[in-house]
């Protein structure tokens, strides 16, 4: 708002991009803009989400040391082998410490995605652009780069892909 003194002139604000910009560790919500990463893959070659224009794509914040994780994998699993080929893409970030932990988790677990290591410790860039307190955490993010849902897990993410893939197949 700004006033000259003989009037008033409000402008629109969209609440949700305010309320991330007063808390910068806020998660991005259905809608937004998925935050964009460059970085470099547990086997050296670049990730950038950007790259992923026009698929439908799950980040799935994971670690090979979390329960939880370990529970949502086969339908994380289900998920790459019944849509991949309809473009669905998953972009796994690991909060692993070493990469040889991934590297052999995901061999001997047969997850073919690309694997981006965050560490276990302290604060990223990327996960603080996607609010991450805790794990397992995902975002499906759209083919027109927002994001499409948030924490999805179990039945409900094949589900949500499925009308997701459905959806823009007749649009």
């Amino acid at each position: 708002p700004s006033c000259d003194g003989r009037r008033l002139v409000l402008t629109p604000v969209d609440l949700a991009l305010a309320a991330r910009a007063r808390d910068p560790f806020s998660a991005p919500q259905a809608g937004e803009p998925a935050p964009d990463f460059s970085l470099p893959s547990i086997e050296g070659d670049t990730v950038r989400l950007s790259d992923y224009h026009g698929k439908l794509v799950l980040l799935d914040f994971w670690a090979t040391w979390c329960g939880p994780c370990r529970t949502e994998l086969p339908y994380v699993r289900r998920a790459y082998e019944r849509y991949h080929d309809r473009g669905f893409e998953i972009i796994g970030i690991s909060l692993d410490t070493t990469a040889e932990q991934v590297r052999s988790f995901t061999a001997a677990s047969k997850m073919p995605w690309p694997q981006i290591l965050q560490g276990r410790g302290g604060m990223t860039p990327l996960k603080q652009s996607y609010g991450i307190r805790t794990i397992p955490s995902a975002f499906l993010v759209g083919r027109d780069g927002r994001i499409a849902a948030t924490q999805l897990r179990g039945e409900r993410l094949l589900e949500t892909i499925e009308d997701l893939l459905s959806k823009q197949r007749s649009d």
